[in-house]
């Protein structure tokens, strides 16, 4: 792959990958679409990521992560849409979206998730659309959403959710659709 330094669009669907290791993508730097889906990654080594300036999608659903190295995405300035859904996450630290300042579409649905950090999403100030819904998460606190000031769109539905903090939406000016069905 890394004599295919104009390639702009990379479809790695079903592969049986395991791992993505940091020099697989490294010479891609005109890369903006990367299409991981439907493999068996459960690993992506730190700096995996660090050339891709020009990337805007990035499909990883239907893999094996559980968690990121600090610092994975910070290079990914241009991303705009991520679809992480379908993986074995359990929780979401405050570092893993740190750097995407332009991502509009987080798609986080029907993992294990048990716990959203505090400050998860501060840098997603984009961030339009959120779905986090079919997850094993009970709890919002008042900072569990900051920095969401653009977001018009949050999917919590299908999860064990029966305490909401007053303050858990108030950052959301521009929340227009709320989906919280099927929570206790």
């Amino acid at each position: 792959l890394n004599d295919l330094i104009s390639l702009i669009h990379l479809n790695l669907v079903k592969n049986e990958l395991a791992s993505i290791k940091n020099e697989t993508l490294a010479n891609l730097i005109n890369l903006e679409r990367l299409d991981l889906r439907g493999n068996k990654i459960s690993e992506i080594e730190s700096g995996s990521f660090q050339n891709l300036f020009k990337l805007k999608n990035l499909h990883l659903e239907y893999n094996k992560l559980r968690f990121f190295e600090k610092n994975l995405f910070i290079s990914l300035k241009n991303l705009e849409f991520m679809n992480l859904m379908n993986n074995e996450f359990e929780y979401i630290k405050s570092y893993y979206f740190d750097g995407l300042t332009k991502l509009k579409f987080l798609y986080l649905n029907t993992n294990k998730i048990r716990k959203v950090e505090n400050n998860s999403f501060n840098d997603l100030s984009s961030l339009i659309e959120l779905y986090i819904s079919y997850q094993n998460l009970s709890i919002f606190d008042s900072t569990t959403f900051h920095g969401l000031n653009s977001i018009t769109s949050l999917d919590i539905a299908q999860n064990n959710i029966y305490f909401l903090n007053k303050r858990t939406f108030s950052s959301m000016t521009n929340l227009f659709a709320l989906y919280l069905s099927y929570n206790k």
